[in-house]
């Protein structure tokens, strides 16, 4: 009899194992990407209150549950450094502060990552409880030989030891490189994202032979294929399930599907989490089912979703390692010798502070022109006597980012011509790099140059215009519909900051490049 019972728990068991070797495993990925330095909620399109770590933590707790029994995986596939003063000013370090409270696993490179040094990147990967990942940033040793800057790859198991094997590797692309300081532009190389995506799968697939591939990549989305981008990657490298990709801060509502591969973004700054739940039997993904979830989102003023709540934790694990922020708001930047910043007159004609901005435009991006909506200045009285990037948020409002565009000469005649039809209004460009004649007889432009060469209609110029704009704002269809558009995710003003600190001492000009005549 007690044999014939310990046969039977046997079997039971034996079953038992069986079936939950054979049942279907549930995954999910919560993630991020485009955040751009956004630790604390901030106005967007006008509107106050989106986005922001502490309600994205509350969302994902709501979302994950209990994040090691639910399977939960919590990712972003890059660039969540510099974009609003709350993480410039420290480096960084609130939002890793808050990324760590939300329980991230793992991080991508995106360009603000290795943007300033290796050693400022050193300082931010010893604040990170999660993994940084990158397959292609290397730097030079002492002899002169490529190593990694990070770990290459994850690999996590879910469901038991015989459970699903997910493996994680991250890519950047090779274009971000003209726009690292001049300092990592020494220190970091980045190889071909695709050839180190190829021997990263491979060695996930056939050494450590995991079950299901994700790919966290800073390559962009581009439909038309005209660039090298996360699609690229899914039909030139097999074997990757899953891409999570960054740098183009699309707000893709399905995943696209290439050669086998699902590639997602969630809009960017934050102001969606993607959730993506995978049903997978047998080792093989069975069902994939994907939603965005906004963070507090508006459109036209009106809440998308329901209202997240802070976390109250997390928002005073952020604020902690802000230390003196207002007063570093109220630091003096820069040291006006003599002139001024008139705002009054921006609409109409060549500006002293439209000057300014357009030109710290032109020396961040090394492009041949930059242009500035008049729109996107709000008029008021700056003293000059203290120059503060609180004075300055009050006339530089607006949350746009810095976009790198080709465009035609042809096509930057058609700005301009726009430009000149609508002065008196927020569509009147200042602009740098470029010098113009316009007749308000009969309103003809004239005189083009671009870098002091005339303006050539059929030859293509690299144009450095806000995202405002590139979406069409104030009007401008010639920059909407512009195929590419390379997202820095840098805040216009926070360039305007750097360039002033860099400077010491700032003189405001005129010096004629908009000559309006009668």
């Amino acid at each position: 009899m007690f044999l014939k019972k310990n046969i039977f728990v046997f079997l039971l068991i034996v079953f038992f194992v069986s079936y939950i070797k054979s049942a279907p495993i549930e995954l999910t990925i919560l993630f991020t990407n485009d955040t751009n330095g956004h630790p604390l909620s901030f106005s967007y399109n006008g509107d106050e209150g989106q986005g922001g770590i502490p309600a994205r933590a509350t969302l994902i707790k709501k979302l994950a549950g209990d994040k090691k029994k639910n399977n939960v995986l919590i990712l972003d596939s890059g660039g969540f450094l510099i974009g609003r003063p709350e993480s410039n000013l420290f480096d960084g370090v609130p939002d890793i502060a808050g990324m760590n409270a939300c329980g991230y696993d793992a991080v991508g490179f995106g360009m603000s990552e290795i943007y300033d040094s290796k050693k400022k990147f050193e300082m931010i990967n010893k604040q990170a409880d999660f993994y940084m990942l990158s397959s292609n940033i290397k730097v030079l040793n002492f002899s002169k030989n490529e190593q990694d800057i990070a770990d290459t790859e994850m690999i996590k198991v879910f469901g038991g030891i015989s459970g699903v094997k997910v493996g994680i590797f991250s890519v950047i692309s090779e274009d971000v490189r003209p726009f690292l300081s001049e300092q990592a532009g020494k220190e970091f190389v980045i190889t071909d994202p695709i050839k180190e995506a190829k021997d990263r799968v491979e060695n996930l697939k056939t050494k450590q032979k995991v079950d299901i591939v994700i790919g966290l990549t800073y390559l962009g989305y581009f439909p038309d294929d005209s660039r090298i981008g996360s699609r690229t990657l899914a039909s030139s490298v097999p074997g990757i399930d899953i891409i999570i990709d960054g740098k183009t801060g699309l707000k893709l509502e399905e995943p696209s599907i290439v050669n086998n591969t699902r590639i997602f973004q969630a809009f960017k700054w934050g102001l969606f989490v993607g959730e993506i739940k995978l049903k997978i039997d047998k080792k093989k993904i069975i069902d994939v089912q994907y939603k965005l979830h906004p963070v507090n989102y508006k459109e036209k003023g009106v809440l998308i979703g329901d209202k997240l709540e802070e976390d109250k934790q997390v928002l005073t694990a952020i604020k902690g390692k802000m230390k003196n922020f207002d007063n570093l708001l109220a630091k003096k930047i820069v040291t006006i010798k003599d002139g001024n910043f008139p705002i009054k007159n921006i609409r109409k004609d060549e500006n002293e502070f439209g000057n300014l901005i357009c030109d710290a435009l032109l020396n961040f991006t090394k492009t041949n022109v930059a242009f500035q909506n008049s729109g996107g200045i709000i008029d008021t009285t700056i003293d000059i006597s203290k120059i503060t990037r609180k004075s300055f948020d009050d006339a530089i409002k607006y949350d746009n980012s810095v976009i790198v565009v080709n465009m035609t000469g042809a096509e930057i005649k058609q700005a301009l011509e726009f430009s000149t039809k609508r002065m008196g209004y927020g569509s009147f460009l200042q602009v740098a790099g470029i010098r113009f004649t316009y007749s308000k007889t009969n309103g003809s432009i004239s005189n083009i140059k671009i870098q002091d060469k005339e303006l050539i209609e059929d030859n293509v110029y690299k144009v450095t215009i806000n995202s405002w704009i590139a979406d069409g704002g104030d009007g401008y269809t010639v920059f909407k519909n512009i195929p590419f558009k390379n997202d820095l995710n840098i805040l216009v003003r926070e360039v305007v900051y750097d360039y002033l600190e860099k400077s010491g001492n700032y003189k405001p000009y005129i010096d004629g490049r908009i000559n309006i005549i009668e």
